[in-house]
């Protein structure tokens, strides 16, 4: 937002020379951060990273590491195609057959 807003003022001249300059930059700003945990807590993922060969510390990747969310919108699709594209003709033609239809 406030780039979007920077950028804007840039380019209709009503920005300040440095101070757009300073904001732009203080804008695009991150730093570490540093978060203590118990041990007990980081034990699921050491060995969730052991598991997959992973070095325990390496960053999360979002291009390649699927979240658990994922993985669950995943299985329900699944089911649900399986039993659209599977169960749905097995039962439609069992009822065809039951009430005479192909005579």
């Amino acid at each position: 937002m406030v780039e979007e807003n920077l950028i804007r003022a840039m380019s209709q001249g009503t920005a300040q020379g440095d101070s757009a300059r300073t904001l732009l930059r203080t804008a695009r700003a991150s730093r570490n951060i540093t978060i203590r945990l118990a041990e007990a807590d980081l034990a699921l993922p050491r060995r969730q990273a052991e598991d997959k060969g992973l070095p325990y510390q390496t960053p999360f990747d979002p291009r390649f590491e699927v979240s658990a969310d994922a993985v669950y919108i995943a299985k329900k699709v699944v089911t649900n195609l399986w039993v659209i594209f599977v169960l749905l003709p097995i039962v439609l033609v069992v009822l065809l057959f039951m009430f005479g239809i192909p005579r």
